[in-house]
């Protein structure tokens, strides 16, 4: 916990905000690393993984959301629902290389589109509630 309270203060940022972020990092990581291995158990544990790291970010995600939805609620709803939609194209995404074993590169660009816009929102918000 010392060590989370140190690199939180160190970014500047609270302790969920920096298990929030950390989170999703993980989550980003894992995922692209189970989308692109062909061994079907690797892409079993990247998918298990993501999922016990979602539990993680959503819980951290609506712990921020009830300090800042009051000041900014329209910011953090959208960033919610983007962040919702990106959970949900990576579940897809694991879906059709495990059935399929292989992922077109526009299913992958529609993941970076909506983690960059969830990302981008989370900043926004970032910035104008601080």
């Amino acid at each position: 916990m010392e060590l989370i309270r140190y690199f939180g203060g160190f970014f500047g940022m609270s302790i969920p905000e920096f298990i929030h972020n950390f989170s999703w990092i993980l989550i980003l990581l894992v995922t692209v690393m189970g989308l692109t291995t062909n061994q079907i158990q690797q892409v079993i544990i990247s998918l298990y993984t993501d999922r016990a790291l979602y539990i993680v970010m959503v819980g951290s995600n609506l712990l921020l959301m009830v300090h800042t939805v009051a000041m900014s609620p329209v910011l953090v709803i959208l960033k919610f629902l983007l962040g919702l939609a990106t959970l949900g194209v990576i579940e897809l995404l694991f879906a059709r290389k495990q059935r399929a074993g292989s992922i077109k590169i526009n299913q992958i660009q529609l993941l970076s589109v909506l983690a960059a816009l969830t990302m981008l929102v989370g900043l926004v918000i970032d910035l104008t509630v601080g």
